[in-house]
C-alpha cells in the first residue's frame, strides 16, 4: 500500500500545464496592454514635439526679424527722420559691394519681385524679402577734431574690424554722412581714409569734433529658401556691409513669409495716417518707404516630418498644392520702426 506523501516531496511539485497556460496568457495580456499603450502614445509624443519645434521656429523668427525692423534706419540719432543723411558712396566704383544709398531704411518686395537674390539658395516661390538697413552695434568716438571736411578721421582703436569698402557712417545728431572706406589703418591712433577713389567725393557735409561716432553701416535681407542638403525651407539672412557678404539660415521649417500691410506718415507729423494692405493692392502702391513706419508680418512654420498629424491636409508651398501630415502654424505680428515713432 502507497504511503501519503510528505509535505517536503509536495513543495518540490512543478507547475502543470494549465498552470503554464494561464501564466502564459496573463503574460501576453500584459504585454499586448503595454504594447497597446506605447503604439497609441508614439503619435502623441510624435504631435507634442512637433508643436514644441514649431512654436521655437517661429519664436526665433519672429524675434530675430522684429529686432532688425525696430532698429531700421537707425543712423545714430534719436529720429531718423530729424537729419537726412549726406551719403557720398559711389556704387559705380569697384569693390564696393551694392549697398543701396541713401537709404530706404525698410523695403519689402512683395513676392520677391523687382529682388535679385545674391546667392544660390532658391528662393520659395510666392514669398516676400525684406530688407532693412542701419548702423550695428558696435562704434568709436573720434579722437582728434578734423581739420577740413576731407580729412581721414582717427578713431583711436578698431575693436568693430572695419576695412577698406566697408560702408561707414560718422554722425553727431546735427549731422549724418555716409561713406565707403578706402583705408584703414592697423595701428594707433587708427585712421579711416574717404578718398573719391571710392567715393562721389572726399568731403563729408561738416568738419567733425570728438563728439562724433563712427558705426558701420549695413543691408540685411530676409528671405525664405530652400536648404540646399536637406531640402527644407528656412528663413535666411543676407547680410552686406559694403567689404563682405554673410549668408546665415535663421530658423527652420519657416515655409512663408508674407508682409500683410504697411502703415506710413505721408504728411511727416509722426504719426500713421495710412494703411497698405495686400488684399485688394500690392505693396507695389508704397510711394516713398522713407515713409513707413510699421509692417504687420506673418510667418507660417510647419513640422520638420511629414507625418507629425493625424490626417493629411492640403496647403500651398513653393509655388504648389501639397498634401501630407505635417502640423502648421501661422504667426502674425506687428512691428514698429522705432526711430520712426514720435
Amino acid at each position: 500500500m502507497r504511503g501519503t506523501p510528505s509535505r517536503s516531496r509536495l513543495a518540490q511539485a512543478g507547475l502543470s500545464i494549465v498552470e503554464i497556460l494561464i501564466a502564459m496568457a496573463l503574460g501576453l495580456l500584459i504585454l499586448g496592454g503595454v504594447l497597446y499603450t506605447f503604439i497609441n502614445s508614439r503619435p502623441v509624443f510624435n504631435a507634442n514635439d512637433a508643436v514644441a519645434r514649431i512654436q521655437e521656429d517661429g519664436r526665433i523668427a519672429m524675434e530675430r526679424l522684429a529686432r532688425e525692423i525696430r532698429q531700421a534706419g537707425y543712423t545714430g540719432c534719436a529720429n531718423s527722420l530729424d537729419i537726412e543723411p549726406h551719403s557720398i558712396v559711389d556704387l559705380n566704383k569697384d569693390d564696393v559691394v551694392d549697398v543701396a544709398v541713401p537709404i530706404d531704411s525698410i523695403r519689402v518686395f512683395d513676392n520677391g519681385t523687382g529682388w535679385i537674390n545674391p546667392t544660390a539658395i532658391t528662393r520659395v516661390a510666392g514669398t516676400d524679402v525684406i530688407q532693412v538697413q542701419g548702423i550695428g552695434s558696435c562704434q568709436k568716438n573720434l579722437t582728434e577734431k578734423m581739420t577740413a571736411n576731407a580729412d581721414a578721421i582717427k578713431v583711436g582703436t578698431n575693436p568693430c574690424g572695419w576695412q577698406a569698402n566697408q560702408v561707414l557712417v560718422i554722425a553727431d545728431c546735427s549731422n549724418v554722412d555716409i561713406f565707403a572706406a578706402t583705408n584703414v589703418g592697423t595701428t594707433a591712433p587708427v585712421t579711416i581714409e574717404h578718398a573719391s577713389s571710392k567715393n562721389k567725393e572726399a568731403s563729408f557735409s561738416k568738419i567733425y569734433g570728438t563728439e562724433a561716432v563712427v558705426f558701420g553701416f549695413g543691408e540685411k535681407q530676409f528671405f525664405v529658401g530652400i536648404h540646399p542638403d536637406l531640402n527644407q525651407p528656412m528663413l535666411y539672412e543676407i547680410t552686406h556691409n559694403g567689404a563682405t557678404t554673410v549668408v546665415s539660415d535663421i530658423a527652420g521649417n519657416v515655409y512663408d513669409m508674407q508682409v500683410l500691410s504697411v502703415k506710413t506718415d505721408t504728411d511727416a507729423n509722426g504719426t500713421p495716417d495710412s494703411e497698405i494692405t495686400t488684399t485688394g493692392s500690392t505693396l507695389g502702391a508704397v510711394a516713398d518707404w522713407n515713409q513707413v513706419m510699421g509692417i504687420r508680418v506673418r510667418f507660417s512654420v510647419r513640422s520638420e516630418a511629414d507625418n507629425s498629424g493625424a490626417e493629411n491636409k492640403t496647403y500651398t508651398y513653393n509655388g504648389v498644392s501639397v498634401t501630407d501630415r505635417r502640423l502648421k502654424r501661422d504667426f502674425v505680428t506687428n512691428i514698429g520702426i522705432r526711430n520712426r515713432l514720435p
